[in-house]
């Protein structure tokens, strides 16, 4: 087996989607007529079983509001600072007081008693606990009147397998025109994660908006 990525394509649009879409248009015919060559060689190998793979980790699309996930476990009751704290990154959670959180940009996670390193949820509450998660989070509207996530997945609802124990307690699919926050992928930064700041309306160099329930600002990606 023979395997190569190409993610140069994923740094081009990145740069340059939104103001120079001939480019990315253009490294798309690129690598189309890349793989269009490797296929015509293939081809011609007479009486072998060559076989070709084509797929992609995740795609691109347009979004207009950033959600920091944390905020709305924050907001809601379901994860808890400690007290002084109000930097946005889970170094200053109070685990003890914490049900769950979130990070990556689609990933939450139940605190589970024996799994996590300060677990406080017992495993007979996993389930009930992930469903009324599910269920609240599938009615978080967003400031166009739209809800936040099109799509809200138990862990065994979206993977199967072998290492599903592994996967996260809840999968997010996000809605047209959203995402999650660098934020909450990353589980890091210096933005107040309790301070309350209204803003609206806020314009940002990608030409979105970032919106998260206790606090506001520009997206920087």
């Amino acid at each position: 087996m023979l395997a190569s990525i190409f993610d140069d394509l994923d740094r081009i649009q990145h740069m340059f989607r939104r103001d120079r879409p001939k480019v990315v248009q253009d490294w798309y015919q690129r690598l189309d007529g890349f793989i269009g060559r490797v296929n015509a060689y293939l081809e011609k190998q007479n009486g072998k079983k060559l076989h070709l793979l084509v797929m992609s980790d995740h795609g691109f699309t347009d979004f207009r509001y950033k959600v920091h996930v944390n905020h709305w476990l924050l907001e809601n009751g379901y994860l808890a600072m400690q007290e002084g704290k109000t930097e946005a990154n889970l170094a200053s959670v109070d685990w003890a007081k914490t049900k769950a959180y979130s990070i990556g940009l689609n990933s939450l996670y139940i605190n589970l008693k024996g799994r996590e390193g300060h677990g406080v949820v017992p495993l007979e509450q996993v389930e009930d606990l992930a469903t009324e998660l599910k269920d609240k989070l599938m009615k978080w509207m967003g400031p166009d009147g739209q809800p936040v996530f099109s799509n809200v997945q138990l862990r065994h609802e979206a993977f199967s397998g072998p290492l599903l124990r592994f996967g996260p307690d809840l999968n997010l699919g996000c809605s047209s025109g959203y995402r999650a926050s660098s934020e909450t992928g990353s589980a890091n930064g210096k933005r107040p994660l309790s301070k309350r700041i209204t803003i609206t309306g806020v314009q940002t160099t990608a030409s979105t908006q970032t919106w998260f329930p206790v606090y506001c600002s520009p997206a920087r990606d």
